[in-house]
Parts: C-alpha cells; sequence; structure tokens
C-alpha cells in the first residue's frame, strides 16, 4: 500500500526528479543546515512540553542547554551551508533566539496536549489507495471553548500572508485526520508559529474546503501514479536541493 504525504506531494510538485530520487529510489538526501537548525529547535520544544506534562517546568537556562548539548551532539561538517556569507554559529544563534522568545511568550507551558509529534492518517477514499500520513507537532483540546488546535512551527524566514495560509495544505490535511480521530470536534484552529518572526498565525477550513481539497490530492497523486519520465525542474530552490550533486539539470546550472 503506497502512503503520500504533505512533503511528498510538495517535493513532485518542486520537482518531479526530486520525488523520484527520494521516494522511488529511495537515496539518501544530503542534509541542509537550515532542516538541521529546524528539527534541532522542534525537538527542543518537544523536550520542554514533554517535561511540563511530567511535572517539570524547564527553566530557560535548563531549555537552552538542552538545545546547546543536542546541536554539539547532532552537527557534522557534512551538513550542506548554501549561504556562504552565514556560518554553522550564525544558525546556531537563530534557533537560540527562537527557543527564548518561544519560551518567554508560552511559559508556564500549561496547556491540555492530546499529543506531540503526533503520526496521523488520511485515507481519502477510504479503500486505502490514497492514504496520506502526516506529523502534528502539537494537538491541543481547549475544553472551555470545545475546540481543537492543531499546531506548526516554522523555523524559516518566510512569512505568509492570510491568503496563502488560508490556502496551506499541510495542516488542512491535518485537520481531516484530527476529524476522524475525533468524529464529534465542532471546530478545528490551525496555529503556526513562525518562530523566527516571533509571530502565530491562525486559519480554519470548512467542510466544503476540505472536501475540494482531497479531490485535488486525488488528482495529483492519479498523476503521480501514471508518471514516467520524471523531468527535473529548475528553479531557484535548486541550491538548496539535498539532490543537487546528482541532478543532470544541475549540473547544467554550475
Amino acid at each position: 500500500m503506497a502512503k503520500y504525504s504533505h512533503s511528498g506531494l510538495e517535493s513532485y510538485e518542486q520537482c518531479p526528479l526530486k520525488f523520484k530520487f527520494r521516494y522511488i529510489d529511495g537515496l539518501k538526501e544530503g542534509e541542509g543546515i537550515e532542516g538541521f537548525l529546524g528539527q534541532r529547535v522542534h525537538e527542543t520544544i518537544h523536550h520542554i512540553y514533554t517535561k511540563a506534562i511530567e511535572g517539570q517546568v524547564l527553566t530557560l537556562k535548563q531549555a537552552i542547554s538542552y538545545y546547546e548539548e543536542l546541536w554539539k551532539k547532532k552537527y557534522n561538517k557534512e551538513i550542506r551551508i548554501v549561504k556562504k556569507h552565514f556560518s554553522s554559529e550564525n544558525y546556531f544563534n537563530q534557533g537560540l533566539e527562537m527557543i527564548k522568545s518561544y519560551y518567554e511568550k508560552n511559559y508556564p507551558f500549561k496547556e491540555n496536549i492530546l499529543g506531540m509529534e503526533q503520526r496521523v492518517y488520511v485515507d481519502l477514499n477510504r479503500d486505502g489507495c490514497y492514504l496520506l500520513v502526516g506529523v502534528i507537532d502539537k494537538l491541543i483540546y481547549d475544553k472551555e471553548k470545545d475546540v481543537y488546535e492543531v499546531h506548526d512551527y516554522k523555523t524559516s524566514s518566510w512569512l505568509p500572508d492570510q491568503e496563502e495560509l488560508d490556502n496551506d495544505r499541510q495542516l488542512a490535511l491535518y485537520s481531516l485526520a484530527v476529524k476522524e480521530l475525533y468524529p464529534k470536534s465542532k471546530k478545528i484552529i490551525l496555529k503556526w508559529h513562525f518562530l523566527k518572526h516571533g509571530k502565530t498565525m491562525t486559519s480554519i477550513r470548512t467542510d466544503k474546503e476540505l472536501k475540494e481539497l482531497k479531490e485535488k490530492i486525488v488528482a495529483l497523486i492519479d498523476k503521480i501514479k501514471v508518471e514516467e519520465n520524471w523531468p527535473a525542474k529548475k528553479s531557484q530552490l535548486c541550491n538548496w536541493c539535498g539532490f543537487n550533486e546528482i541532478c543532470p539539470e544541475y549540473k547544467k546550472l554550475l
């Protein structure tokens, strides 16, 4: 049974050849500093909430110490830095500032958390042929408002406008999963934490919008299933691609 994800669908839209390298050929993708930074920040926030659930609210110093240890333990010289005027220390400090800002705004982390880094599945037509998988950074249920909240942490420099968020596919897919997990849910709020900007933005999907989203994704998966050529699609993202060393089109750009 084939499983798809938002990142996989996005990868195909960005570049079919990249999708083939990653999901069909199973090739290992080189790691970039942006992805490394994002993972370490995610892990630190996850650790903060894990300890809070256990009854221990970490101090900011303890949270920072955890982040520092993660970075030292997992960083290696093979991690690509495309922006040559930046060093690994620049990125480390960016993560440090994100964690400080998030900590100060969300202390003491008392939320009704249903799941963290929770793997979810959505069967788009209930026959197993269009199965989507994803991971929700944090899922919350607000008892007083009877509202479910899907939270996602973003560490990139990109800050979308409201229209872009209202058309975002990733968290909309997660809301489909929440509806399946909690059939009586009346309202689901999608929340993005743009950590570099210290800003939280929200969006809500109607049942009609989710139905239309399912149809679009099924059509996209159908296209992937019959793809034979897997063309490379050149764009400004090529420099950050973890497969550019073996990509024939990228070599033409050099």
